[in-house]
């Protein structure tokens, strides 16, 4: 239920929802001076939403900040899946999609002898389509690339952060690994995951990745034009944002 739930709301955070409501908002009253302020209204709301200034300034404070590993070596690291990678089955070859600077960073870490062993957590992202595990996808592509099977480790079952660190714990504690253990994922998604990690009793560092706030700008483009991606970004926090205190209600966090 839980999990339907926060599909549920992820389709009430999309942008083209608010403007669609704003529309019919703005249009609804019959008096014309009434629509007129409401007009206004919206502009200059979705005009504040779209500042890229504006918006990564939000994000900057929310994301994890990226930082080296504190120790020289880890057990494991442990990849949260997010669409990184998906099968396509006409052309018989990978696709690569958003997030993949995880496993990508995972394979270099694990190149460079910082971790041991990779440990991917990602079953199926989507209700309709319980087929398509990520977690299967990321296995065979590391295996092609030359890791050993014997360092790659993996669970498809998890479908959101929680049941990442549920399986995750099993995984770790059937193949007898233990700490120090690296959580790699989104800067973005690290603050929850991170709490979810540490409830579930799994000791983690963060290694945070793919972060969406560059380093700040001042030209009059970036301060005063809006851009679309804005709302994609505004999405994706406000998506953590209730998604960590749904899991405080929980008891997942």
């Amino acid at each position: 239920m839980f999990y339907i739930f926060s599909k549920i709301l992820s389709f009430l955070l999309s942008p083209v929802l608010w403007m669609g409501i704003a529309l019919i908002w703005v249009v609804a009253p019959r008096r014309k001076r009434k629509v007129v302020r409401r007009a206004w209204i919206a502009a200059i709301f979705f005009y504040l939403l779209m500042n890229p200034f504006l918006t990564d300034e939000w994000i900057r404070l929310w994301e994890k900040p990226m930082s080296h590993p504190t120790q020289e070596n880890y057990a494991a690291g442990i990849v949260l899946g997010g669409h990184m990678l998906s099968w396509d089955k006409m052309q018989q070859r990978y696709i690569f999609r958003k997030h993949t600077d995880r496993f990508l960073q995972a394979v270099l870490l694990y190149h460079q002898g910082l971790i041991d062993k990779i440990v991917i957590s990602g079953g199926p992202g989507h209700p309709l389509h319980p087929e398509e595990r990520e977690a299967y996808f990321l296995f065979n592509y590391l295996r092609e690339t030359g890791i050993p099977r014997g360092d790659v480790l993996f669970e498809a079952r998890s479908r959101n952060t929680y049941e990442n660190a549920v399986e995750s714990r099993r995984l770790l504690e059937e193949a007898g690994i233990g700490a120090p253990l690296l959580l790699i994922t989104s800067a973005m998604h690290m603050r929850r995951s991170q709490a979810v990690f540490e409830k579930a009793g799994i000791n983690v560092e963060a290694y945070a990745t793919d972060k969406l706030s560059g380093p700040r700008r001042w030209d009059a483009e970036y301060l005063l034009l809006p851009r679309i991606d804005s709302l994609i970004k505004w999405r994706l926090l406000l998506h953590e944002l209730i998604g960590l205190n749904a899991y405080r209600v929980m008891g997942y966090a």
